[in-house]
């Protein structure tokens, strides 16, 4: 209490003494070893007060929130402080700086790729918007994997009398991820357009994609969504929280310094259907990796390595609510299956070398990065091990030290 107490009252070199004097009575107090890290990083030196705080959220398993902001801070102060890696805070963001044309772009193919799993009800507008296009696909690519209902029926009537090369094949359930990386592995096109089979294409939206990636020169690109029910109707994001958390992913996009790092705090994509990517960026990636709810958001991830995606801000693409999704299902095995995937993510955003320019590593993005993991909670997915040798391997850099000036958190 007393050492908090000369803490507020800014006499800092007493309160460090008392807060040392506890520790050699209680070495592993978790508030006493966080509020001394707290003054040495007002006093200068962030690479003891980054050990201290490390310490104490071990101590306390690495749930207490201000803790982990205080060492995003002192992390992040040692980067700045270093050069080891720098902010582009103040550089006009890449991504919002126009591209120069690729030609290879230039009169690029698309395959449609669909897979069909049990929605009987919501398949045939699926396809019918993939035929309405305005630029129609080189081929629709349609898989029922194993359906119980009378998908299979349906998807066939619905492709009766199109126009285009349409390609359907039944088989028993593999899941999604399996589906998708068959059906582009039978796709033609130059790039990959993928459809939930309950959802619907917005009109345009192939044209839009394809202008976009000759304009620019991407790989991936995806565009804003509308979230529609059951019969189809748009649903207003102020009537289901679902749709509200969504629209605030895609309405983060403008507030981070690019569109790749925004998928680190949520997936603003939305869906596997709102992905347009190059057939040969599916295959440096590798394709789709077998998780149940959110493989379109591990392959961005992974993606991110390889190329900067683009966003549309214009509605092309419409996914459906109802009683089947995936996205309205609860339990631990969901929130499982994020921390695996972003940690392992995170783990190479911390220690990989730069792949291309706007990568989301640190040798990148060096505060920028951190602060991102930090403020969005993501800490503690990063295993003490990989947070030990970065922490490491900032000393061993020798930084130099900022001043006091801070704002950190003491309860």
């Amino acid at each position: 209490m007393r050492a908090l107490e000369a803490q507020k009252a800014r006499d800092l070199a007493g309160a460090e003494v008392l807060y040392r004097d506890a520790l050699k009575v209680v070495p592993n107090h978790a508030d006493a070893l966080h509020m001394l890290g707290v003054i040495r990083m007002e006093r200068g030196d962030d690479a003891e007060a980054a050990r201290l705080i490390m310490t104490a959220l071990d101590e306390t398993n690495w749930q207490i929130g201000s803790m982990q902001h205080n060492l995003g801070l002192a992390l992040s102060r040692m980067l700045t402080a270093q050069s080891l890696a720098h902010s582009r805070r103040q550089q006009p963001s890449p991504r919002r700086t126009p591209s120069n044309p690729v030609s290879g772009h230039a009169g690029a193919t698309v395959s449609v790729v669909l897979p069909v799993y049990n929605h009987e009800r919501y398949v045939g507008d699926a396809i019918r918007s993939v035929l309405a296009q305005d630029i129609p696909p080189l081929e629709l690519i349609v898989i029922d994997d194993g359906s119980t209902d009378q998908s299979a029926s349906a998807a066939r009537q619905a492709m009766e009398g199109a126009t285009i090369r349409c390609h359907f094949l039944a088989r028993e359930n593999r899941g999604a991820a399996a589906t998708l990386n068959q059906a582009v592995q039978l796709a033609r096109g130059d790039f990959i357009q993928p459809l939930n089979s309950d959802d619907l294409l917005g009109p345009g939206r192939l044209s839009a994609m394809l202008r976009c990636v000759a304009e620019t020169g991407a790989e991936l690109a995806f565009s804003a969504v509308d979230c529609i029910d059951a019969a189809g109707s748009r649903i207003d994001e102020f009537d289901d929280p679902r749709v509200f958390a969504l629209r605030c992913s895609q309405s983060n996009i403008a507030d981070s310094e690019t569109v790749g790092l925004s998928f680190i705090a949520a997936n603003p994509a939305v869906s596997t259907g709102n992905l347009f990517f190059s057939r040969a960026l599916f295959d440096r990636v590798g394709g789709f990796q077998d998780l149940r709810y959110h493989h379109d958001w591990d392959f961005v991830l992974r993606a991110l390595w390889h190329t900067e995606p683009e966003y549309i801000g214009k509605v092309l693409y419409r996914y459906r609510f109802h009683e089947r999704n995936t996205i309205s299902e609860l339990g631990p095995a969901k929130r499982e299956e994020v921390d695996t995937m972003m940690g392992s993510f995170l783990q190479e955003a911390l220690s990989r070398a730069p792949t291309h320019a706007l990568a989301p590593c640190v040798a990148n993005w060096g505060s920028t990065i951190i602060e991102t993991i930090f403020s969005n909670g993501l800490a503690r997915l990063i295993p003490r091990t990989t947070m030990t040798d970065f922490y490491q391997r900032i000393v061993a850099a020798q930084p130099t030290h900022l001043g006091a000036g801070i704002t950190v958190v003491t309860g």
